[in-house]
């Protein structure tokens, strides 16, 4: 069984939803507040099996309104195994496009569906039933326990769960699986425990001095102090779970959080395997990266019917089949492939899975067109002093930016671009750039010229990263006429360390390019140049536009939204 659709209407912040999830895995994202965790909790209420509560609140009802009548559905196909009172008279026809048919009519290609209805009366009561198209049938507690349905909610509770209190997650698999040993140990503790008590002449003399009454009116012969049995509920009083460092046995609730939840979720992995429909929130709460990858590990290979996870982590997210993702916005659930387009995702997906779904998350999404620019304006950007939420996406060239930006547009994103005014630059492209991004930044020259002036004066500091003699020799074959003349001018003989490449501005770019590009080296001179207090110009007027709408050099007339990376 699993979930085959659902609707939501005048639920929190949700006015209309229908989504047709995926029948295995279904990964759902989007920018806080879109109403993920919305999604959840209707699901949670509709499958809800507490005695506790039947009533909607105020706040659960659409802008607040009550006579927004609030319906939550779930139409349910696989049925065959679900034993439920009921059931025949309760199954629903439905065409391939969702309609739903009468019995009478031809059922040809037509699926059998259950569907659960949550909805309110007039005082806010909860009204649980299964509907047709013909009568609302009453879905009682005992029934919506068959479902077989899970919820993980970010108000997780390590130090509660993974106690031995009543009714705790710790407590319900200890019970399944090593009660009995638990409490024979637990036993033998006891008898050892009150033997020792027994032999304490300290304790005898204490209670002989402190307890004495005279037999007649006491009745007692002598008293003890002896340790409670197990027994019932409190069998575990005495337990904790804890961890052992150092031969050292710690309590539990002296880890930190990040332990405790991951602690919490391997315990609630074993729970959950073999269960029908599992909905989790936020997979990687409280968890460090390295968890986080752990925790996703474990549970991609967990064993349920059908399985739903919200997350705000790229690195999660991107972990599963473009087909499983789904992406939340407006009211809308929409796979992600099936927004932006198969074939282009596919592509996307190839170079920039991560960075494209992080995009999708962020207030501006900036496409550069190098790893150069791509790797330093991270840093740039935290030596600012100024808060910006921003993605960026490297697409390798020129030649890919359409492709971005006309998958960003699907998705109603309007990226800003920054590129070079190279002689692969044209206005017919800019054009076309300009109409579908927010802004197109056109720097007068590449990277290396936006750290040339730091470099220039601070040569020496490149010894610290690779040897002169390796770069010489790169640097001296190049075939370039300007390269040519300025060795020339200074003499070959006379260059045997940075130092001497002093004003030698075209053989200093080179060397940048071809020595010091990749990843590595572009983050350690970016990261030079900032803890020297230098950011490149070109960067400070990009900020100041995208920030605080600094005024610039139209790059071109008819293009109010080109913009040289020039002072005005």
């Amino acid at each position: 069984m699993y979930i085959y659709k659902i609707i939501i209407k005048n639920f929190r912040n949700i006015e209309s939803l229908e989504w047709n999830p995926n029948k295995k895995i279904n990964v759902l994202f989007g920018h806080n507040g879109c109403g993920k965790s919305n999604v959840a909790q209707a699901l949670n209420l509709l499958f809800s099996t507490s005695k506790k509560g039947d009533y909607f609140e105020l706040s659960d009802y659409y802008q607040k309104n009550e006579e927004n009548k609030i319906v939550i559905q779930a139409w349910l196909n696989e049925i065959d195994d679900l034993e439920i009172e009921d059931k025949d008279r309760a199954i629903q026809y439905i065409t391939k496009d969702d309609q739903i048919v009468n019995e009478d009519t031809n059922l040809q290609d037509c699926k059998e569906m259950l569907i659960v209805q949550l909805t309110n009366d007039n005082d806010k009561r909860m009204l649980w039933s299964l509907v047709t198209n013909t009568e609302e049938i009453k879905f009682n507690l005992y029934a919506r326990k068959n479902i077989n349905y899970s919820f993980v909610s970010t108000q997780r509770s390590p130090t509660k769960e993974l106690s031995f209190g009543y009714q705790t997650l710790l407590q319900e698999i200890i019970k399944e699986e090593i009660d009995e040993e638990l409490k024979e140990i637990s036993n033998e503790a006891i008898e050892l425990i009150n033997n020792k008590l027994e032999k304490s002449e300290i304790i005898k003399t204490f209670l002989e001095k402190s307890l004495k009454i005279d037999e007649e009116i006491n009745g007692a012969d002598k008293y003890k102090i002896i340790a409670k049995e197990f027994i019932g509920n409190k069998a575990y009083n005495n337990l904790e779970l804890g961890i052992t460092k150092e031969n050292y046995n710690l309590p539990l609730e002296s880890q930190s959080t990040g332990i405790q939840n991951l602690l919490l979720l391997s315990l609630m992995k074993k729970k959950l395997e073999g269960r029908g429909i599992v909905f989790i929130e936020e997979l990687e709460q409280n968890l460090e990266p390295k968890n986080q990858i752990y925790i996703l590990d474990q549970y991609k290979k967990l064993k349920v019917g059908q399985l739903f996870i919200t997350s705000h982590s790229p690195d999660i997210i991107e972990s599963f089949d473009y087909f499983n993702i789904y992406f939340m916005n407006d009211n809308k659930i929409k796979q992600l492939f099936e927004l932006v387009g198969k074939d282009s995702l596919k592509e996307i997906c190839k170079a920039n899975k991560k960075s494209f779904i992080a995009s999708v998350m962020s207030k501006r999404v900036i496409l550069v067109e190098g790893e150069s620019e791509y790797n330093s304006i991270p840093v740039y950007i935290s030596k600012f002093g100024k808060y910006i939420d921003y993605s960026l996406i490297p697409i390798e060239g020129k030649g890919n930016f359409n492709k971005y930006i006309d998958a960003l547009n699907k998705i109603d994103i309007k990226p800003f671009i920054i590129t070079d005014n190279d002689t692969d630059l044209k206005i017919s492209d800019v054009k076309i750039w300009a109409r579908k991004c927010d802004k197109v930044y056109i720097s007068k020259n590449d990277y290396e010229d936006w750290i040339y002036p730091y470099i220039n004066e601070n040569l020496k500091k490149l010894e610290e990263y690779m040897d002169f003699n390796k770069v010489k020799g790169t640097v001296f074959s190049k075939d370039n006429e300007d390269i040519k003349n300025e060795l020339e001018h200074k003499s070959k003989e006379n260059i045997n360390t940075y130092e001497d490449l002093k004003d030698m501005k075209y053989t200093i770019r080179y060397m940048l390019h071809k020595s010091f590009a990749g990843s590595y080296y572009t983050r350690l001179l970016a990261n030079l140049l900032v803890e020297n207090d230098y950011i490149p110009e070109q960067f400070t007027l990009f900020m100041d536009n995208i920030l605080e709408n600094k005024q610039l050099k139209i790059y071109d007339k008819s293009l109010s939204n080109t913009f040289l990376l020039e002072e005005f």
